[in-house]
């Protein structure tokens, strides 16, 4: 209910690793929305809020359309079951408006109008277009900086991981990247020798098989 909600709000404030909350059928109401709706304002790691059938109604609906307001994290959202109607969906809908992250949202609703619906889905198409546009706009970002840290001497690999895992909006902060990466990263053996990679083939083959005759460094043993 909406007092188990304030309680597993208080653990949210500190969380840095749930990135998906189901809290599907737990009669929250309208009142642990707007519990949820406080703590998840700030919050930066759930992507996935889940709250079907709470019986929230359209006041729920509201505070969740708050919460929309300020969060850009939340991409997945379902409310589906929660005995809203037209009310709640158009303060959804004007959350939409301000939220460019939410990409599927699930409103199901028997008191909900198809026209509300309707809207709803042509405002989630126009989030999925500006995450597209988005995430084009950073590849090529990303290829340009690979580009140019590549021309400094860095290995191309490297600057691509690092681009995989963090947000580098610039050369200089990709820089900055690198240098510690080189700080922390373990030293690297040195590179074998010609004779010695052999060397070592010849002992590789003879603990496999038992069958190298002469310790040929040029490949495998002739007959």
């Amino acid at each position: 209910g909406a007092n188990g909600c304030r309680e597993w709000c208080e653990l949210l404030k500190t969380n840095t690793t749930i990135t998906t909350l189901n809290i599907s059928s737990n009669y929250l109401g309208a009142e642990g929305c707007r519990s949820l709706s406080e703590v998840l304002k700030t919050d930066t790691t759930i992507t996935t809020l889940d709250v079907f059938s709470n019986d929230i109604g359209d006041d729920g609906c509201r505070e969740l359309g708050k919460l929309l307001k300020t969060n850009m994290t939340v991409t997945t959202l379902n409310i589906s079951s929660n005995r809203f109607t037209d009310d709640g969906c158009q303060s959804l809908c004007e959350a939409l408006k301000t939220n460019t992250t939410i990409t599927t949202l699930d409103v199901f609703s028997y008191a909900v109008s198809i026209e509300w619906v309707d809207e709803v889905y042509q405002l989630l198409l126009q989030n999925k277009e500006a995450v597209k546009a988005e995430a084009a706009k950073q590849k090529s970002v990303d290829e340009e900086l690979v580009g140019l840290a590549t021309a400094m001497g860095y290995d191309r690999d490297l600057v691509r991981n690092l681009l995989q895992t963090r947000s580098v909006p610039d050369i200089n902060s990709l820089l900055d990247l690198l240098k510690e990466s080189e700080q922390t990263s373990s030293p690297v053996a040195p590179e074998e020798d010609n004779a010695t990679k052999d060397f070592r083939w010849v002992l590789s083959v003879k603990y496999d098989t038992n069958e190298v005759n002469s310790p040929n460094f040029g490949g495998p043993a002739k007959e």
